[in-house]
């Protein structure tokens, strides 16, 4: 309960004629006649705002008129947001919304100041718009009701937490974009039945050997049965599965473009990932580890085990400890025992890195196919023979990032000997390039 601007007008007159009390024998009777009807207003005004101040009864976020208790919003895009009311009395107030948390305030943008509501009957339909910031999952809006009173000298104001969470999802149009102007994504979307290189794995029949096929696919069982060559065929496997082995240990902390943590360009390349596996007919499963492992969804396929991905992945947040790479793949092995892609998104370009992860994965390499992708740091690049000569600060700098780009490529011929597949590459390609890279392996049969 506030005073309104009326109220607060007729205390500074009232004040201003008690000061003139002492130079007048009127203002003094005028002055205490005026405080009397003051007096009496403002308490029957108060009374009335108390009898018929808007208290809603329920309070709820609706989409196509249904109540909901989660908001889904695109980072960077504004959307609308509708709120039933349903009130007490049909009067006219005013409605503001406020953030509860400082979080919250962080990664939705609200509508600025209070709108007023024109109430029909018991129940309206309130619309605003808000913009998603940051990715995550949040809760903490309030609702505020301020209704004046009849003479207008009170203002009450009322607050309401509005029970829903709100999903905030990053915006993955460009990188779909990216993925749609694949040569490979669009042969590998286009049809199932594509005349692939290499030799599937998976057993189809037994035939008579023929001129030029592989002694290593003769089945000598059979041989010996039939007493004649046979040749075992093989096709490929339609339906394959990969895995998303996200980090979102201290190393995803590290800064990308815009100030970001690396980690919201992992998050974007999974969930864009698994949607391009969803497209070429493929399982994918879900993978986090920080400290240990955080998270497992197991490989599936279908609307539904998208939309549990894409929450699952939603709630990740950069942690503060150090990649266990060896319990990652002790895990890995345990658990997984058919042959699958393993997406690794990290940072492995720190020092001393890669000399955990090779060994971990060696645990791992030969049942499984490991395809590591690095964001690579903003000052390692290569250094240009036909660069022009800056001055010693900016020619030490550029040596320094030539060292350090050279010392990262070394890394895939490390990691190579330890069955792992790495690059590193800038952020802004870096989720064409990681996806890419899966769908090059699929396209060439290398699982």
């Amino acid at each position: 309960m506030v005073p309104a601007p009326r109220l607060v007008w007729a205390a500074l007159l009232l004040a201003g004629l008690a000061c003139a009390a002492p130079l007048s024998r009127v203002a003094a009777p005028l002055a205490l006649a005026l405080a009397l009807v003051l007096a009496v207003a403002t308490g029957f005004d108060l009374r009335w705002l108390h009898r018929n101040a808007p208290a809603p009864e329920a309070l709820v976020a609706t989409s196509a008129g249904i109540a909901v208790d989660k908001v889904r919003l695109t980072a960077g895009r504004a959307a609308p947001l509708h709120l039933a009311i349903q009130w007490r009395r049909p009067l006219h107030p005013r409605l503001a919304l406020m953030a509860a948390s400082e979080g919250f305030a962080e990664a939705v943008r609200l509508p600025f100041g209070s709108r007023a509501v024109a109430v029909a009957a018991d129940r309206v339909l309130w619309t605003g718009e808000i913009e998603g910031r940051r990715r995550g999952d949040f809760h903490g809006l309030r609702c505020g009701f301020e209704q004046l009173s009849r003479w207008r000298f009170w203002r009450l104001r009322r607050w309401r937490d509005v029970e829903c969470n709100f999903i905030v999802y990053p915006d993955l149009a460009p990188g779909r974009r990216e993925l749609m102007r694949s040569p490979i994504y669009r042969a590998l979307a286009a049809s199932t039945q594509l005349p692939l290189t290499g030799q599937g794995r998976e057993f189809e029949r037994l035939r008579e050997y023929q001129g030029g096929d592989n002694y290593a696919d003769l089945s000598w069982k059979a041989t010996a049965r039939r007493a004649f060559p046979v040749t075992r065929l093989f096709q490929w496997e339609q339906k394959q599965e990969i895995y998303f082995v996200v980090d979102h240990s201290r190393l995803s902390r590290a800064a990308g473009l815009n100030g970001r943590f690396q980690l919201e360009r992992l998050v974007e390349a999974a969930m864009i990932g698994a949607s391009a596996a969803a497209d070429i007919g493929d399982q994918f499963g879900l993978i986090s580890f920080a400290g240990d492992v955080t998270g497992w969804l197991a490989a599936s396929s279908g609307r539904a085990h998208y939309a549990a991905f894409r929450d699952h992945v939603m709630r990740l947040d950069a942690s503060r400890e150090t990649p266990a790479y060896d319990r990652l793949f002790a895990r890995i092995r345990s658990r997984l025992r058919r042959r699958c892609y393993l997406l690794v998104l990290g940072n492995l370009t720190e020092r001393g890195t890669v000399e955990q992860f090779a060994p971990a994965a060696r645990l791992v390499s030969r049942t499984h196919l490991i395809l590591a992708n690095s964001l690579l740091p903003t000052p390692a690049k290569l250094l240009r023979p036909d660069a022009p000569v800056p001055g010693p600060e900016e020619a030490y700098l550029q040596l320094a990032g030539d060292f350090e780009y050279r010392r990262i490529a070394r890394l895939a011929s490390q990691l190579a000997l330890n069955g792992v597949q790495f690059r590193a590459v800038p952020e802004a390609s870096f989720i064409s390039a990681a996806v890419e890279g899966y769908l090059a392996g699929k396209q060439a049969q290398r699982l």
